[in-house]
């Protein structure tokens, strides 16, 4: 078990109440925890509604029952398959009973996940012409995708949905109501027995998404007349595995699926393949589990049931144990604020955590600065991941609950995404509003160093920032030297340094060669970076006169790239993805090539160009919002957001001072993959966050701002290895408007005509 991190506040009374973790006693869980979850070690796990985690003894038993008997497929007749009938007949029964749902009254289908059920619902709806569909604000994206197939569709608020459930039915029209039992993004609940308010509604349907709900509170499905027609659930989210859901059907309104037209492998009594004639099976699951369920997984099922209960006796005690740490959590957060009295974070929450039937152990929030500028949801997961805290970030699957309590209109999102902005992208903050939030869920296994791990964690490095003003530092015309320049002609690989004395030429995009190649995976067409394949640092690349040469690091491994492949027919226009931005690029068709970088990144990759002279990417717009002279859209290579990078040999120091204070390890000025390092003995640490203009050899270039930092900034441009001390440093010392900067962003003023520079040229601040 992780030692407690170092931190008490005003309002630890509360911590008795979760300290006995609602099961037996806390050295008793703690040596159950360390048995069975290894792999939490050194890890504090906080995405329980993404999916919970299994125990080793589930893996184990369910591997043991694989390994003594044989189970084949359930469609055939042979011992093996009906010994697969037979197991999976008394488990389907064993979900029910789980539920409480009485086999008379209740039919189970197994279906890939919660969402596939949703679908299956949807699927028989479609037939019909005239079809309303009412579903909550509060719905997973999964269950909002079912109104594509509508005659009609609203979206309603928890009281707008019962009172339009209280109207009376309108002649000739059948409608489905589908809300969650839980919101996967404020974590508010929601009852299934809504449903007593379609008492008399003979053609209305009731779609009860219980996926969120049932990870860590108990459904009950024992009274049939006030009990969902349709009930979704993912396994995955109860047991952590198997990866499996369900649909629970009420046998009363199993007759939309009649209407449902397709039919699958082992779905049907007898069938005309030359003629349209068929008969489905009698029983419902039989009928709509198309093709051969996931047997095995379905055995899973079974141990994982059996095993849950023989740790944690049951969902009760999952339920009691979790809402005590979720408000004690949540007590934690609410209070937490900076030194002028300014919340630190906003929580997001319709339920009440003292009453766990209206609230689940979620808690969404966003962080702000004591200036009440919004911290971005990536830059805090990210850090966090470097912490070892694992959350989830964005919209969360939950678009409805973005439009509520971010307030977020729907003009916005579209605006939104015209700008480039789509789900799952780094764009967290826009227009000065988060796009979506964090969202920190707790399960089972949850204990209360994971909650005071996250406190400690925000405390560290959200409360009280220090800014740096502009007037520390003096208003005069200093200089500097330019002490090295760097390129990166394959883009995420190593450096190659220009050598002293060695004029180069700086073009539209930045200069010459800079991110002109990057390597590209095989399969999805898309850029490979650092992050993802560390090893790309250990790949050199050298320009000579008319070849590209790649050496694998300090190896006698090298190849020769010509730079300019399509004059000689030895490459084919592509297309590719590269920060999120699609372009056109020329694939080299060496064998040899592909073999090299498959080889030593370890996997099926090759090289790419992009052309010199396309103007495909532009540099980011935020940048050019920070200066009015920055307004004329600049071409970029492969640059992340501008033509040139500038960092600060004093500034790299200065973090280096702060760094040593932790003992932790010095880094280069290369980790920030700069174009120019500068220095000079007037120079102070990070004055450059002011500057609005430099010159370089008789050049003016504009400073467009300060450079957005990620844990790339981790990795050892030698060698590859990781290293959080820079990263986690800087999230201390140098976060801005809730970003991580370092360095500074230039473009040149006037259209590059015979510009070259050279280490050692002169660099004037422009006052």
């Amino acid at each position: 078990m992780k030692q407690l991190p170092p931190y008490t506040n005003i309002l630890d009374e509360h911590l008795p109440a979760t300290i006995g973790y609602g099961y037996r006693d806390i050295k008793w869980f703690e040596d159950f925890r360390r048995q069975e979850y290894p792999q939490l070690a050194n890890i504090t796990y906080l995405d329980h509604a993404g999916t919970t985690l299994y125990p080793i003894s589930l893996i184990h038993e369910y591997s043991a029952e694989l390994c003594a008997d044989l189970f084949g497929n359930p469609h055939s007749k042979s011992p093996a398959s009906q010994l697969t009938c037979r197991r999976i007949d008394d488990i389907r029964l064993k979900v029910l009973q789980l539920f409480n749902a009485d086999p008379e009254c209740f039919d189970l289908v197994f279906v890939a996940n919660a969402t596939a059920a949703i679908k299956l619902v949807g699927e028989a709806f479609r037939e019909l012409e005239n079809w309303e569909y009412c579903y909550s604000e509060d719905s997973h994206t999964s269950m909002i995708g079912l109104r594509e197939w509508s005659s009609s569709s609203k979206c309603l608020s928890k009281f707008a949905m019962i009172s339009h459930m209280n109207t009376p039915q309108r002649e000739n029209a059948t409608t489905l109501f589908a809300w969650p039992g839980q919101s996967n993004f404020t974590g508010e609940r929601f009852p299934a027995n809504w449903t007593k308010h379609l008492i008399g509604r003979e053609t209305s349907y009731s779609l009860f998404d219980a996926a969120a709900l049932v990870s860590t509170c108990s459904l009950n499905l024992s009274d049939p007349v006030n009990s969902p027609d349709f009930t979704a659930i993912s396994f995955n989210k109860i047991f952590g595995f198997p990866d499996l859901g369900s649909l629970i059907v009420k046998r009363s309104a199993a007759h939309v699926f009649e209407r449902r037209k397709y039919f699958g492998g082992g779905t049907v009594a007898a069938l005309i393949a030359s003629s349209q004639w068929s008969v489905p099976k009698n029983e419902i699951h039989s009928r709509l589990e198309d093709g051969t369920i996931p047997f095995h997984s379905v055995l899973a099922l079974d141990h994982a049931i059996n095993i849950q209960k023989r740790f944690y006796g049951s969902m009760e005690n999952i339920s009691a144990h979790t809402a005590a740490l979720a408000k004690y959590l949540y007590l934690q957060l609410r209070e937490l604020k900076h030194g002028n009295g300014r919340k630190v974070c906003s929580i997001y929450t319709g339920g009440n955590f003292e009453d766990s039937e209206t609230q689940g152990p979620i808690i969404c929030f966003n962080v702000s600065g004591k200036d009440g500028i919004w911290v971005g949801y990536t830059e805090f997961e990210k850090l966090a991941a470097l912490k070892g805290i694992h959350i989830r970030s964005g919209g969360l699957c939950n678009p409805g609950g973005v439009e509520k309590w971010i307030d977020l209109k729907p003009w916005e999102i579209q605006r939104n995404y015209q700008a480039g902005h789509v789900c799952g992208d780094d764009h967290d903050i826009v227009e000065g509003k988060p796009m979506g939030a964090l969202r920190v869920s707790l399960g089972a296994m949850s204990t209360t160093e994971d909650a005071l791990s996250l406190i400690a964690f925000i405390r560290e490095f959200y409360l009280d920032e220090k800014v740096l003003n502009e007037h520390d530092f003096l208003h005069t015309k200093k200089s500097a030297v330019i002490n090295r320049i760097s390129i990166y002609p394959i883009k995420s690989c190593h450096c190659f340094d220009i050598p002293r004395g060695t004029y180069w030429p700086i073009e539209p995009y930045g200069l010459r060669y800079d991110r002109q190649w990057f390597v590209i995976h095989k399969g999805t067409g898309r850029a490979l970076n650092q992050k993802q394949y560390p090893r790309m640092t250990l790949i050199r690349p050298t320009i000579t006169t008319d070849h590209l040469q790649i050496q694998w690091h300090e190896t006698s491994e090298i190849i020769r790239v010509p730079i300019n492949p399509a004059g000689q027919g030895l490459a084919i226009t592509t297309r590719s993805t590269v920060c999120g931005e699609t372009i056109e690029a020329l694939l080299y068709t060496q064998p040899e090539i592909e073999q090299f970088f498959t080889k030593f990144l370890q996997v099926p990759s090759t090289l790419a160009l992009y052309p010199p002279d396309s103007d495909m990417r532009q540099a980011k717009s935020h940048l050019r919002q920070l200066n009015r002279d920055y307004s004329i859209k600049q071409p970029i290579s492969l640059s992340n957001e501008s033509p040139f990078l500038l960092i600060s040999q004093a500034s790299v120091d200065a973090l280096n001072a702060q760094i040593a204070e932790t003992n932790g390890k010095k880094v280069l000025a290369d980790v920030f993959r700069g174009n120019f390092v500068i220095s000079g003995p007037d120079l102070h640490a990070y004055e450059e966050d002011f500057w609005t203009s430099v010159t370089i050899s008789n050049h003016s270039f504009t400073v467009a701002g300060s450079c957005r930092r990620c844990h790339m900034v981790c990795l050892d441009q030698s060698t590859g290895e990781k290293d959080v001390d820079p990263f986690v440093t800087l999230s201390k010392h140098r976060k801005k408007n809730g970003r991580i900067l370092f360095g500074q962003h230039l473009t040149l003023r006037t259209p590059p005509r015979d510009v070259m520079v050279t280490v050692g040229d002169k660099i004037y601040i422009d006052e």
